[in-house]
Order: structure tokens, then C-alpha cells, then sequence
């Protein structure tokens, strides 16, 4: 799953969008990563060296902006909602 803000020039008020909901949700999350100037790869990357477990995605073509790797298990994807999130993948 990635939570992201679109691209474009940082955008404070919607970084912090993201933070909220992060924590909001983070009770049903088992990761919850940072997209840093590494990029998704990088992130997913360091997730799988924390967890010992990699993911298997699909990333879109088009930038992203700001974003976060999110992991929760399959039934609590519905509860996490649509609105900003993309699911690219599952943990294998």
C-alpha cells in the first residue's frame, strides 16, 4: 500500500495530512515507512531488511510526491480506506 501526496512542490499542510492519517491508522498497520529521495525501491528496500520479508509490486509510471509504504494484514485493508492510498503490492 502506498499513501502518497502528488507530486509537485512540498506542501506542508499536506505532509502533515499524511502524518495524521499514518498515526490515525497505524494500530492496523505491521509497517509503515517513509518514501524518502531514494525513492519507493529504497524504501521497500529498507522495509524488507527491517522485516526480513520483500514485496512484490507494481508501481505506477507517473511521480508520486510524497509518500509512505504502508503494510496491514489483507483483512484490514478495507478499514484503511481509499482516499490517497494505492495498493502496489503484497508482502510475500
Amino acid at each position: 500500500m502506498l499513501a502518497s501526496v502528488p507530486g509537485g512542490p512540498p506542501d506542508v499542510a499536506a505532509e502533515a495530512a499524511l502524518i495524521a492519517f499514518i498515526w490515525k491508522v497505524a494500530p492496523l498497520l505491521t509497517l509503515a515507512h517513509d518514501v524518502g529521495s531514494g525513492g519507493v525501491h529504497a524504501a521497500l528496500d529498507e522495509a524488507a531488511g527491517w522485516s526480513g520479508r520483500r514485496a512484490s509490486v507494481s508501481l505506477p509510471d507517473e511521480p508520486i510526491g510524497s509518500a509512505a509504504i504502508l503494510a496491514c494484514a489483507p483483512g484490514d485493508l478495507e478499514a484503511l480506506g481509499s482516499r490517497g492510498l494505492m495498493q502496489i503490492g503484497e508482502v510475500v
